[in-house]
């Protein structure tokens, strides 16, 4: 059986020249997943790529899946940020207009990256495998959770688990179809509006 090829950073870099040179291999490995793919996507085309020999590409990550990992962990994390930052000026005032901004805002971050994302969805076979993901995941729902105890109060009415993981589920999936697979003859902004008047209609109300 073959083995696996290693998936975690070989060092941390901790200078400025090193975080700058990792930078630019996460750049360059992101850049050739959405121009080439995941299968076409080397550790010499990305050395090449971020203008750095393949000795120091080696310094730092030892193959190319280690690469993609550490491109998926930043995507994640500036995405985690994002959906915190708008969900939680959301709860602040849960009504239809406050879920058609974070709807709207959360859009507007994965179409940004939505070539990106559908390789990582689509052609990358490790993905729900790294651990980080699966760590973000679970806050995630432990937020989720404590941001409908929060509405709760806020609307009167009581959220049992279920309904937190529907609404959950439900929003972050819709987010995902709108920026990422939205068919071309249907409208951006009225998928917004529908989704946030639905939603609001179901578990503000």
């Amino acid at each position: 059986m073959a083995k696996k090829p290693a998936r975690t950073p070989r060092k941390k870099p901790m200078q400025a020249r090193a975080l700058r040179t990792v930078d630019a291999l996460l750049d360059a490995t992101a850049q050739l997943l959405v121009t080439e793919g995941y299968a076409k996507t080397s550790t010499n085309k990305v050395a090449e790529r971020a203008g750095t020999s393949i000795g120091t590409l080696y310094e730092y990550f030892p193959s190319r899946e280690a690469l993609v990992t550490a491109v998926i962990e930043r995507l994640a994390e500036r995405l985690v940020a994002r959906t915190l930052e708008a969900l939680d000026q959301a709860i602040a005032d849960p009504h239809e207009d406050q879920v058609r901004r974070w709807l709207a805002t959360m859009v507007e971050a994965l179409e940004r990256e939505a070539r990106l994302v559908r390789v990582i969805e689509t052609q990358v076979p490790f993905t729900w495998e790294i651990p980080m993901l699966r760590e973000l995941q679970r806050r995630l729902e432990a937020i989720a959770a404590a941001r409908g105890q929060a509405i709760a109060r806020i609307t009167g009415r009581a959220y049992s688990p279920e309904t937190v993981f529907l609404m959950t589920t439900i929003a972050k999936a819709t987010v995902l179809q709108i920026a990422t697979d939205r068919p071309r003859e249907l409208d951006r902004e009225v998928l917004i509006d529908e989704f946030a008047r639905l939603f609001a209609d179901q578990f503000l109300r």
